[in-house]
């Protein structure tokens, strides 16, 4: 008889030790069910062990002192095993710098699964080996090892469990992934993990863009990052990317700016010394001119963020090169030093994929390359392709039933989903979105935990303008009528340059 040789899950134990070195949130969440046997790679469980110490020791996950523990340990394990464990740690460097982003739930669940089949797998073996011999009591005891290891990794808790409440952190931020700075920022808040965010506006006004800052902003906070775009074809989404990375254009050139201002300086009222113009911008009859680039009238924010300062923007010219190949080069790899290189693009035809295909593309991603998206960005929902056994009777079915399960996807994988939604047609002449603006299915909104409005007017859109409110969300309180303004160059994909709060003092 032909005998296989019982093929080891690396990956997982790999990932798993990962998490016992560098997140202490990861041990609290495992130590119960965890048992030496489960590991079955050897240096694992030496590593495991070390790190377990370490906690129940300091009350904390070792860390670096990972490094500290292994060479006073070296000597008393096996040269072969030190040698795999010294090569281990050499690579690690990339998650004691993302680990305040690792993907904590996701992982520990996904261990709990492993520790759940590792139970079973043992008792299958040893099970049938002691009943077959006889030895009933101890087939009694692995079976209710694996019955307190089913109970451990059930995913079901007590609220009212005393060691439970003790554990609780009441100013837990795990799940906090990143916010959009300044002004920008304040309005939306943090963006967090098992999220479903839109972004909601009428046709051509800068949804994709305002989602490729998403991604990029993502990026820049070490997070791994998966875009699905059925919007553009790769040769279009390389040429955002790489603009959005560059800020160069396809031809060199003057680009007129907007900046901010303030109206104070713009009306000549400022009398500060500070003020960088000596004088207004509006005409003998109270118009505004033109911008032309070297005009006389200067930009002032001298006074921004404090109460005198009423936001306004206005222009600043600046020559910009033309992109060319190594330029691209040069900032990919300063981009990637910097952040590292999280970042997975997929291009599919409208209505050629749907969200099956998208799992797919996940779990290849997972278990090819080991990546795990902390964000995932689809553009955009709506035109998916029908799911494979799903029947809907109508379109606005079948778009429910695409957000419901998007939404799942989120929780699933414990990363956030962004997409964007074209607003009704009714809409396009609006100065400003609402609720009743959801194009499609009302339902959306029953699955979202935030919806974002990118509100713009035809004269905005020639001055380079937009306003962002929030529409809905579900975890904190938000104003719908508050808004905030940004400055945009989307002739080189820079969608957000700069915010601030809109000033109805301005808009008067």
């Amino acid at each position: 008889m032909k005998l296989r040789k019982k093929k080891i899950n690396k990956d997982i134990e790999k990932q798993i030790i990962t998490a016992l070195i560098v997140s202490s949130s990861f041990i609290k969440k495992i130590q119960k069910a965890y048992k030496p046997e489960y590991l079955e790679i050897d240096y694992a469980r030496t590593v495991a062990q070390w790190s377990f110490d370490y906690f129940n020791e300091y009350d904390k996950a070792p860390d670096i002192h990972i490094q500290d523990i292994f060479e006073v340990e070296r000597s008393s394990i096996k040269e072969s095993e030190a040698e795999t464990i010294e090569h281990f740690l050499s690579n690690l460097s990339e998650e004691y710098e993302r680990k305040d982003k690792l993907n904590i739930d996701y992982l520990a669940d996904e261990a709990r699964k492993y520790f759940k089949k590792r139970s079973l797998e043992i008792l299958f073996d040893k099970g049938s080996t002691y009943a077959s011999a006889g030895k009933t009591s101890e087939a009694e005891k692995l079976l209710l090892d694996h019955r307190q290891v089913s109970q451990l990794t059930s995913g079901r808790f007590n609220p009212f469990d005393i060691d439970r409440i003790r554990q609780f952190n009441l100013d837990n931020t795990e799940n906090r992934l990143f916010k959009f700075p300044g002004a920008l920022g304040e309005l939306l808040g943090w963006f967090e993990r098992s999220w479903l965010l839109a972004v909601m506006a009428p046709e051509k006004r800068g949804k994709s863009y305002l989602l490729e800052e998403i991604v990029f902003h993502a990026l820049a906070n070490r997070l791994k990052v998966f875009w699905v775009s059925l919007e553009m074809s790769k040769y279009q989404l390389e040429v955002r990317i790489y603009q959005r990375l560059t800020a160069l254009a396809k031809k060199k050139g003057w680009v007129d700016y907007p900046v901010f201002d303030c109206a104070n300086n713009q009306d000549d009222s400022c009398s500060r010394k500070k003020r960088t113009s000596d004088i207004g911008l509006f005409d003998s009859d109270g118009e505004m001119p033109e911008y032309k680039k070297g005009m006389d009238y200067k930009p002032c924010t001298e006074c921004r963020n404090q109460r005198m300062y009423i936001p306004a923007y206005w222009y600043e010219s600046a020559k910009v090169g033309k992109m060319t190949i190594k330029q691209i080069e040069k900032k990919a790899r300063n981009f990637t030093r910097m952040f590292s290189s999280n970042l997975e693009v997929k291009s599919f035809p409208r209505f050629a994929a749907s969200l099956d295909d998208i799992r797919i593309e996940l779990d290849d991603l997972e278990y090819s390359q080991d990546f795990r998206p902390d964000v995932l960005v689809v553009d955009y929902l709506d035109i998916l392709a029908p799911e494979k056994g799903i029947f809907a009777k109508t379109e606005r079915d079948r778009i429910n039933v695409t957000w419901q399960n998007a939404a799942g996807l989120a929780g699933i994988k414990n990363c956030l989903v962004v997409t964007a939604d074209l607003s009704t047609k009714a809409s396009r002449s609006k100065r400003n979105l609402d609720e009743e603006d959801t194009s499609e299915n009302k339902l959306k909104d029953a699955h979202l935990d935030q919806r974002i409005a990118l509100n713009q007017t035809p004269k905005e859109k020639a001055d380079k303008v937009a306003r962002i409110s929030c529409l809905a969300h579900r975890h904190r309180y938000f104003d719908k009528f508050k808004e905030v303004m940004i400055l945009q160059e989307l002739s080189l994909s820079q969608p957000l340059l700069d915010s601030e709060w809109w000033s109805k003092d301005y808009e008067k």
